[in-house]
């Protein structure tokens, strides 16, 4: 389900304004209220049906191996974010500044698929002799498709 209409759907809108703890009473009136201006804002605009453009968010899917947990997130999401979203832990002490170098995972499909090396995660990776292959997760952005591991799954 494409985000926006996760935001504009009813069951999101019935949970929000039932679940939300700043709420003075009356929360079913509220949340039928949320959804009927929902509503009326997605389908009219000055009196007239409105059309929306077709809104799509690229995603891509990172594997992570040997345990072949696999995630689908946004494009750009650094891989330290994507790694964390599918259960597994990983190395960090610097909170993800390119500092440490525990992140530090070994690409094995997808490389071309990730933002270019900046500075300072080639002087972190260079001080650590690391290979070819690896790169620091908190630095590495998606862009597509991308299996990666470490010494320590």
């Amino acid at each position: 389900m494409p985000l926006f209409t996760l935001f504009a759907s009813r069951d999101f809108l019935n949970w929000h304004a039932t679940s939300s703890n700043n709420v003075k009473g009356g929360t079913k009136w509220e949340a039928r209220m949320i959804v009927r201006y929902a509503t009326m804002r997605r389908y009219y605009a000055h009196g007239q049906m409105m059309s929306f453009p077709e809104f799509n968010v690229e995603v891509a899917a990172v594997c992570c191996e040997p345990s072949g947990r696999e995630v689908r997130v946004v494009h750009e999401t650094n891989l330290l974010d994507a790694v964390l979203q599918t259960g597994l832990g990983l190395g960090q002490s610097c909170d993800g500044i390119a500092l440490c170098g525990f992140c530090r995972v070994q690409v094995l499909e997808g490389f071309e698929n990730l933002s270019a090396m900046g500075e300072e995660e080639h002087k972190v990776l260079a001080s650590q002799r690391a290979g070819d292959n690896e790169r620091l997760a908190c630095c590495a952005r998606i862009g597509g498709p991308v299996t990666i591991t470490t010494d320590y799954w």
